[in-house]
């Protein structure tokens, strides 16, 4: 068969096919045939080698654009689904921590996270210690946690007084602690005073219950 035919029978089937990467394969094969064998363009029979080179070369550009668009679209959606993993992720690791910190919380009440105290006084009754044996066994069983001990008085007294109450009770308790073996680093005391009310009433009942030490995770 004539190289020039052979060129023309690559572009016929070009031509039946219609497709993009088929007439891309074709004109590559065609690039070949004339390098390789230095086919001149010319006319075979009714189908003009040239006219067809120039009516395909559209198709061509076509099909390259579409594989570059291809490719774009799938990076794009590999970005897409790598920042959604990632974000799944962050999210998984904040629901797990936030997880543990409630367990913590719950273990903490669970033991006893109150001591009360007798009036006008930061002195540890023997319930609040044995409350605060409770808090060393679990806070040494954890010991990548903080906590905080916030001293509280009654309504009665003035608001100077009753935050240096407050203060003196959170001392008793952090200090107990320690002595239990709890790092002091681990602790840190505030007093609100008579600012912060667990009961409300002007009668001993609820004044018991708010001359207190609560501790709280950090």
């Amino acid at each position: 068969m004539p190289k020039y035919v052979l060129c023309s029978e690559v572009l016929s089937w070009c031509d039946l096919s219609g497709s993009p990467w088929a007439v891309s394969c074709g004109l590559l094969m065609l690039a070949r045939i004339y390098f390789f064998f230095n086919v001149p363009l010319r006319r075979d029979g009714p189908l003009e080698v040239a006219s067809m080179i120039k009516r395909f070369l559209p198709l061509l550009a076509a099909s390259v654009l579409f594989a570059a668009c291809e490719t774009a679209s799938t990076t794009s959606s590999d970005a897409t689904s790598s920042g959604v993993t990632s974000s799944q992720a962050q999210a998984a690791a904040s629901s797990e921590a936030a997880s543990s910190a409630l367990t913590a919380e719950n273990q903490l009440a669970s033991v006893g996270d109150t001591v009360l105290f007798d009036f006008d006084s930061s002195s540890l009754t023997d319930s609040a210690q044995a409350t605060l044996n409770r808090q060393a066994a679990f806070l040494q069983a954890s010991p990548t946690l903080r906590i905080i001990i916030g001293g509280h008085a009654d309504e009665r007294g003035t608001r100077e007084y009753n935050l240096a109450l407050g203060e003196r009770r959170a001392a008793a308790t952090r200090d107990y602690l320690v002595a239990k073996g709890v790092n002091a680093a681990r602790i840190r005391i505030i007093s609100y005073g008579k600012e912060r009310p667990i009961a409300v009433g002007s009668n001993e009942a609820a004044w018991s219950k708010n001359r207190r030490a609560v501790t709280a995770l950090n």
